[in-house]
């Protein structure tokens, strides 16, 4: 679910720096408008090459929980420290 949320900030902020207009966000993404309000809040506190990063970290991460080459919590523990903001 973490992925599948990550992906969803990854379009909505891709679709941001498009310049789609907010009120065509939720026809062109397919999320519904609560849900879109909610993610808009998220994906501004993003600059897209980020989240995009992240997404790719999170990927890679869960290949290696189903090879078996690491712990599905030290996989989650690491995915948490990468969505966390750095400090100055």
């Amino acid at each position: 679910m973490a992925i599948r949320h990550l992906a969803r900030l990854t379009m909505v902020r891709t679709l941001l720096d498009e310049r789609v207009r907010r009120s065509e966000l939720a026809k062109v993404s397919g999320i519904q408008g609560w849900l879109l309000r909610r993610l808009v809040r998220q994906a501004d506190a993003w600059r897209a090459e980020e989240i995009l990063d992240v997404l790719r970290r999170s990927l890679t991460l869960d290949v290696s929980v189903k090879d078996g080459k690491r712990r599905p919590h030290d996989a989650l523990l690491e995915l948490i420290l990468a969505t966390s903001p750095r400090s100055a």
